[in-house]
C-alpha cells in the first residue's frame, strides 16, 4: 500500500500499518505492523492554484516512480486529513493523485468514513474534484450515529476480479455482522432523511457560520499562541504552534457546558448537522475563550 503523512485510518493492526508512522498514535506497535510506503502529506490549502499543488503532486509522483511495481494502491482521506491534524487540502491534489494512479496502474482508495455524507460541504469529498476512486470506504455518517454500520464501495473493474467459480476468485472475508438487517434499514433512513431534508443546505449554513465566527475573527487569528485557522464545511480548527498551549483546554470547556477534545495541537469541532446557529455560537465562543482566557 502507498498512505500519506498525517493520516489516519482506524486501530486494528492493518488500519493502524497505514496511519502516519512518525507522528501518528500508533508508534508502540511499530514493529508488530506490516511495512507499507508513504508520500508526503499534502500542503497546498482547498483553494490552491493548480500550480500550488504542483509541488505536492511531485512528491506523489516521485514515491511512485520508485515503487509502483510493488504498490497495489494508494489510500488517502481526500480533502481533510482527520485525526491526523485535520489538515485541509486542494481538489486539485485529489485529482492529480487520481490521474498519477492511472499512468502508474495503482489502485485509488478514498477512506470518506470521515469526509463523506457532506462533512466537507459536498456530498462525498471527491465530488468537489470529480473523480471516481476504485475503492471507496465509508463509515459514521451512513448511519447518522444511531448504529455502527460501514459499506465498502467499488468499481467494477474491481468488483469483477472477485466473481469466478474458484477459491482463488471468492472474497474469502467477512465480518460476523455483515449485512446486519437492522443497520442496513438504519442506513436507508439515515440516507432519506438527509436528502429530504436537504442537509447539504444545512451544512452550507454551518460553515458559513464556522468561517464567520472563526476565520474572520481577526483577534483570534493574531494571537501568539494561533498558528492557523481553517474551515472545510462543517469541520473548523484552530491550530496551536504547542499542544502545550491547549493543556486544560478539556476541562475548561466543560466547565463552560461545551464537550471539546483536542488532538495534539489541534482544537477542532465537527459538530453535528441538526446543531442550531445558537449552538454553534456557543461552541465557537468557549473555543475562542480558551486563547483570550488571559
Amino acid at each position: 500500500m502507498l498512505s500519506l503523512m498525517k493520516a489516519y485510518h482506524g486501530d486494528t493492526t492493518g488500519c493502524m500499518a497505514v496511519c502516519d508512522p512518525e507522528e501518528g498514535m500508533h508508534s508502540l506497535f511499530a514493529s508488530l505492523l506490516p511495512q507499507h510506503h508513504f508520500a508526503p502529506a499534502p500542503t497546498a490549502p482547498f483553494d490552491a492554484t493548480a500550480e500550488q499543488v504542483e509541488h505536492d503532486l511531485s512528491a506523489l509522483r516521485s514515491v511512485l516512480e520508485r515503487h509502483h511495481h510493488e504498490i497495489a494502491a494508494l489510500l488517502m482521506e481526500p480533502l481533510l486529513q482527520a485525526a491526523g491534524g485535520l489538515n485541509m487540502t486542494s481538489p486539485a491534489y485529489v485529482a492529480g493523485a487520481r490521474a498519477l494512479c492511472d499512468e502508474f496502474n495503482v489502485l485509488l482508495i478514498f477512506d470518506e468514513v470521515a469526509t463523506g455524507f457532506g462533512r466537507t460541504g459536498k456530498l462525498f469529498a471527491a465530488d468537489h474534484a470529480g473523480v471516481t476512486p476504485d475503492i471507496m470506504v465509508l463509515s459514521k455518517g451512513l448511519t447518522g450515529g444511531y448504529l455502527g454500520h460501514a459499506a465498502t464501495l467499488a468499481t467494477d473493474r474491481v468488483h469483477n476480479a472477485f466473481i469466478g467459480d474458484t477459491p482463488h476468485h471468492a472474497f474469502m472475508h467477512g465480518p460476523t455482522f455483515m449485512g446486519n438487517p437492522l443497520a442496513c434499514r438504519v442506513a436507508l433512513e439515515s440516507l432519506r432523511v438527509f436528502e429530504e431534508e436537504n442537509y447539504l443546505g444545512k451544512i452550507a449554513k454551518l460553515s458559513q457560520q464556522l468561517k464567520r465566527e472563526l476565520l474572520d475573527d481577526q483577534a483570534l487569528n493574531a494571537h501568539p499562541a494561533v498558528a492557523d485557522v481553517r474551515v472545510l464545511g462543517a469541520t473548523a480548527v484552530i491550530e496551536a504552534h504547542s499542544a502545550e498551549a491547549l493543556k486544560g483546554v478539556g476541562g475548561f470547556a466543560r466547565e463552560r457546558g461545551v464537550w471539546l477534545r483536542p488532538i495534539g495541537r489541534w482544537l477542532y469541532t465537527m459538530p453535528a448537522y441538526i446543531t442550531s446557529e445558537a449552538e454553534m455560537v456557543k461552541v465557537t465562543d468557549v473555543m475562542k475563550a480558551w486563547f483570550n482566557r488571559s
